[in-house]
């Protein structure tokens, strides 16, 4: 038996990708991606796992979470294979008794977002594209667009995703806590790997491998090129951690 280890993140932090890399490198990983959420698409999965019904899974995943949780643990405990789920900062009420659980139970990955002008820039793209990933290979139909960014949204945006950053490190700093950065993580493959190799068992024959992630990056062209009105929200352009 492993610990489960839950990514927490927010969208557009780089959870998927992540993940994605991770189902690569760790023979017979399960991963589960938004767990814990009504929309998650991982209820197949998830239904396999618990015995829950797609139908239970959504209806606990608001009122009873915890109930997937512990459902979850006993799969582990049961299984070789390691599991390894994303949830989001506030996919579920600050109060809820997942959180305890998760802080109990799991190995803690708080993947974090050191520039929060990218990921709201990432974030109005993926709304102006209608589509929150972009398989490789695809092309991006709005890659010459302009976008005008509303300074109070994004100073809320900020101010938000902070706080969430510092609940999560508050909350779990004296658990099974270990903290990785967007940054880190999606320079190459390689980059990932090496941010979580003492956290995650990759076995030596991973390394000769060549990874590739499955998605495109929203953001094709530097900022100053990407956001029309660039020089009145530059100032927010810089790493916050």
């Amino acid at each position: 038996m492993s610990k489960i280890t839950v990514v927490l993140s927010s969208s557009r932090f780089g959870g998927r990708y992540l993940l994605d890399l991770i189902g690569q490198a760790v023979p017979g990983a399960i991963v589960l991606q938004e767990a814990f959420r009504k929309g998650s698409d991982s209820h197949t999965r998830l239904s396999k796992l618990t015995g829950y019904s797609t139908d239970d899974l959504k209806s606990l995943s608001r009122v009873a979470p915890e109930k997937i949780w512990d459902k979850l643990n006993v799969a582990a405990e049961a299984s070789e294979d390691p599991i390894f789920l994303r949830v989001f900062h506030y996919h579920q009420n600050k109060d809820s008794a997942l959180w305890k659980r998760i802080h109990n139970d799991a190995c803690i990955l708080h993947l974090i977002r050191s520039n929060l002008f990218e990921a709201f820039i990432s974030r109005e793209i993926a709304m102006q594209l209608k589509t929150w990933n972009i398989p490789r290979g695809q092309s991006i139909c709005a890659k010459n667009a302009r976008i005008d960014v509303d300074k109070k949204a994004l100073e809320t945006f900020i101010l938000e995703r902070r706080e969430q950053i510092d609940w999560g490190r508050n909350l779990f700093s004296n658990a099974d806590y270990h903290e990785i950065f967007f940054e880190d993580i999606t320079r190459s493959p390689g980059s990932c790997l090496r941010a979580i190799e003492k956290l995650v068992n990759i076995p030596e024959s991973v390394w000769s491998k060549k990874l590739s992630s499955k998605f495109e990056r929203m953001r094709s062209r530097s900022n100053a090129d990407l956001v029309a009105n660039y020089s009145s929200v530059a100032i927010f352009d810089r790493g916050f951690y």
